[in-house]
């Protein structure tokens, strides 16, 4: 084998080797990219739930809140809490 021959069979390993190094690269910044949306939907998802949680957890202790009223006040007091919270 002549010596351009053997530079030529080096050159096309290393661009084989450059073209297999490019897709291994290029798989790994695609699946780190998809594993950040996935976590940014999971985060967004978490913080409807954490609202939603801090919005029931209000309507209940105010219903709570307003039925205990009734019972330690007058019914006059009693009659702001929601109908299914009154005690009857």
């Amino acid at each position: 084998m002549s010596e351009t021959e053997r530079t030529r069979v080096n050159d096309d390993g290393r661009a084989l080797l450059l073209s297999q190094v490019r897709e291994m690269y290029a798989r790994v910044a695609y699946s780190h990219k998809v594993h950040e949306k996935q976590a940014d939907l999971c985060f967004q998802k978490h913080r409807r739930q954490q609202r939603l949680l801090v919005g029931l957890m209000v309507i209940s202790s105010g219903t709570f809140l307003a039925s205990l009223l009734g019972l330690v006040t007058s019914k006059e007091w009693a009659a702001l809490a929601p109908p299914s919270s009154r005690c009857r």
